[in-house]
Formats: C-alpha cells, sequence, structure tokens
C-alpha cells in the first residue's frame, strides 16, 4: 500500500526532482510555485461592512479570540507564528513591532495594516485577512480589488445584505465569487418571523453569487469555542457557527487537495518512476464550483509596506494594472471564456456513464488548448503556460484512460486559475 501523498511529502519529491537539474527554466519555475502554493495557508478574506461582526467570525474561523471586534483596528492579517507579536505597518511605511498581543499600543500607532501572528493550530492550515474600510463604495470596491489578489476562499459578514452591500459583491471577480461564503450574522437580535422572513429574502437574492450561506450566532460560537461565560459548549451547533467551520475547513481541504493533485500531475510527466510509488491524481468531484485549482493557493506574497502608497486607511488598496498588462488583456479575458466554457462540457462529459467520454474529454481539452493558443499573442506572458498545458494534454492523450481524462480536466483547471490571476493583476 502506498502512503497517502500529503503537502510535505509532495514538496519532498518537488525539491528532490528540483535537484537532479533536469527541470527546463520553465519547468523549474512552476515547481518553485508548487513549492510556495503547498508551503502555505489557504487564505481566508473576511469582508462586509462595519458593526457586522468581523472580527467575531475571523476569531472563530482562527479557533480562538485572538483580535478585539473594535473599529478602531486597520485591515488586519492573522496568521500562524510560534510567539504571538504583531507587525505594523505605519502611513510613511516604516514598521514597528509589538510583543505579545498588545492591541492597545497597536491603536496609539495608527497604522494602515498590521500583521498579527498567533499560535493558534488552525493557523497552520489558513490565514485569515480582515478587510477593514470606511463604507464609501469606492473605496470599500478598490480595496476587495486589492484583496481579491490574496484570497482563495472569501467570507462576506452582514446583518441584512442590504442593495450596496449587493452592489459591491456584484463587482467582485468570478472566482471570489466561486468561493465566496455569505454570512448573515447576529440573527439572535431579530424574533423568529423577522429572521424566517430576512432568511428567505436573501437566499432568493443570492442564488449563484455564493458558494454557502449560513446564518449564525457568531458571538455565542465563540464563547462556546472557548469555554468563556455561561454559553454552553452546545452554543456552537445552535449558534450555527459549527456548520460554518466544517463547511469553510471542507472548502480549505479542497483547496489543499487540488495543489497536491496539480503537484502530483506535474511529477507525473517530470518524475515518472518516482510517480509508480505514490498515489494516484485524486478525481475532480462532480461539483466544479468547488474542486480544482481555481481554489488553490496562489503565491502572491502578504501585504508590505511597499504597497501602502498613502497616509490614507482607506486609499491603501492599489488597483493595480499597466500598460503591458492592457495590452494582451481583451485576449486573456476571450480565452478566459473559452475556459470556461468548455470546462463545463468536459466535466459532465467525464460524469455521464458514456463509455467514449474519456475520450471525448481529451478530445475537448486539445481543442481547447489549440483554441488557447490562437487567441494569446505569441509574446502574452500567458503564452509560455498554455504551451506547457498543450505538452501535458498530448501525454494525457496517449493513455486515453478515464484517468487520464480526470487529469486533464485538472490541468485545464489549472490553466483557468492561471489565466483569471494573470487578469486580475
Amino acid at each position: 500500500m502506498t502512503d497517502p501523498a500529503t503537502s510535505e511529502n509532495v514538496i519532498d519529491r518537488l525539491r528532490l526532482v528540483q535537484s537532479q537539474n533536469r527541470l527546463s527554466g520553465a519547468a523549474q519555475k512552476t515547481a518553485e510555485q508548487l513549492i510556495g502554493r503547498l508551503s502555505s495557508p489557504v487564505r481566508v478574506t473576511v469582508l462586509g461592512p462595519r458593526g457586522a461582526g468581523k472580527s467575531t467570525v475571523r476569531n472563530l474561523l482562527a479557533g480562538g479570540a485572538v483580535v478585539p471586534a473594535d473599529n478602531g483596528l486597520p485591515t488586519t492579517e492573522l496568521r500562524f507564528g510560534e510567539t504571538d507579536r504583531i507587525t505594523a505597518t505605519l502611513g510613511d511605511r516604516s514598521v514597528q513591532d509589538i510583543a505579545g498581543l498588545d492591541f492597545q499600543a497597536l491603536r496609539a500607532l495608527k497604522p494602515v495594516f498590521a500583521e498579527i501572528t498567533s499560535s493558534l493550530p488552525r493557523l497552520k492550515r489558513i490565514s485569515l485577512l480582515e478587510l477593514v474600510t470606511d463604507d464609501a463604495p469606492q473605496d470599500t470596491m478598490a480595496a476587495i480589488r486589492w484583496a481579491s489578489k490574496r484570497t482563495d476562499i472569501a467570507i462576506w459578514v452582514t446583518v441584512g445584505f442590504l442593495p450596496q452591500e449587493q452592489a459591491l459583491w456584484a463587482g467582485v471577480p468570478d472566482e471570489m465569487k466561486d468561493h465566496g461564503f455569505l454570512v448573515l450574522n447576529q440573527i439572535d437580535t431579530l424574533s423568529d418571523p423577522d429572521r424566517d422572513t430576512l432568511t428567505a429574502r436573501i437566499k432568493s437574492q443570492i442564488a449563484g453569487d455564493f458558494h454557502s450561506f449560513y446564518p449564525t450566532v457568531a458571538v455565542d460560537g465563540v464563547a462556546a469555542l472557548v469555554g468563556k461565560g455561561a454559553v454552553p459548549s452546545t452554543a456552537l451547533g445552535t449558534s450555527g457557527c459549527d456548520a460554518l467551520l466544517n463547511a469553510v475547513m471542507h472548502h480549505v481541504d479542497l483547496g489543499t487537495q487540488a495543489d497536491i493533485d496539480g503537484a502530483l500531475m506535474f511529477l507525473k510527466r517530470f518524475d515518472p518512476a518516482g510517480t509508480k510509488n505514490s498515489v494516484p491524481v485524486a478525481p475532480p468531484s462532480g461539483d466544479a464550483r468547488i474542486t480544482g485549482p481555481e481554489v488553490s493557493r496562489a503565491t502572491d506574497p502578504r501585504p508590505g509596506a511597499e504597497e501602502l502608497q498613502t497616509l490614507q486607511v482607506e486609499s491603501i488598496f492599489p488597483v493595480s494594472g499597466s500598460s503591458d498588462r492592457s495590452t494582451f488583456r481583451a485576449a486573456q479575458e476571450r480565452a478566459l471564456e473559452q475556459i470556461r466554457s468548455d470546462a463545463t462540457t468536459m466535466i459532465q462529459d467525464i460524469a455521464g456513464s458514456d463509455p467514449g467520454g474519456a475520450e471525448a474529454v481529451l478530445g475537448r481539452c486539445s481543442g481547447t488548448i489549440e483554441q488557447l493558443a490562437t487567441t494569446l499573442a505569441e509574446d502574452d506572458p500567458l503564452a509560455e503556460t498554455v504551451m506547457q498545458a498543450s505538452d501535458v494534454i498530448i501525454l494525457l492523450q496517449l493513455e486515453k484512460t478515464e484517468s487520464a481524462a480526470e487529469d486533464a480536466i485538472v490541468a485545464m483547471l489549472q490553466l483557468k486559475r492561471e489565466i483569471e490571476v494573470a487578469i486580475a493583476a
């Protein structure tokens, strides 16, 4: 029996292949990207209007009451660290460290961004970014665009999901919506009839715009989690928080598995001898919205001082772009539409009972790759990525098996993610 593939042993195999100096420059870069993804936690962003309970939901996801629910704090990122500490980025781009979790000292600095490290075990698996703005629509949208490049799972916390919130969410990238959770918080403040009416209204409004919807009483969930006060431990379930936690962490597991699958597929091509002693690539599930590399962790660095462009908190979220990117953007958007359209049909083919489904999927993948190569300019930064994917598909076509078709779908979803990241950059 083979050992199960974990992030750690797949990273070891990738580093071993790198050390053998058999990879091309492009393959070396891909291996580095895969190692970066597998070495990093899944990035969860908590956003929504002030007063909805974002900090409380963030503490719930972290597994402890780390950050106070305080409007005086800026945008903060909570990450794993062996010691508790705060690193504050000030308006002049200078950085100051604060020993321990001294939030009073943090407020006194009036920072524009803060990174908090804690030894809570769950933070080894996820990092948590809480987005704080002044609620002005323009500034909030700029902040969301900034955060979208650093987000694998988005959680919008609300107490009513009002029209302004709906308009903001409508403007987020589709890949963010695909991995978005809507949390209706503070439902204990409503009567039963009002809660039922509000829940029904929101469900009818958000169809297709969020992956999942969870009504919660987050403050009770955190109290139950940390055993604080008179709140019984059963409140974690009755508050709706247990269901939210389980759903988010399941999504995290899917993202991690997608990264492992992508790395195994890379090793299958560049380390075929080693692959025989490893587990096969796991097939995608029937829900295309939550499988494949679109949940994968990108390798963007954490927010740094160099990104904070003014002294004003509401202006620290730059909308990046350049004339070079705009040259390729239209073609990249057409390529994204092609691959999105074909991905749905591929998954339907492989899920069907037709014995020729695998061959049809492989043929469609090959055709899509050819279309993408035609759509993108030769000097487009994505052209090399498409060619690498083409090499993978050609090898898989030789096998003509259902497993090869599943691997091909994973490759196409990885390519889709690369295109989405390029467009969002």
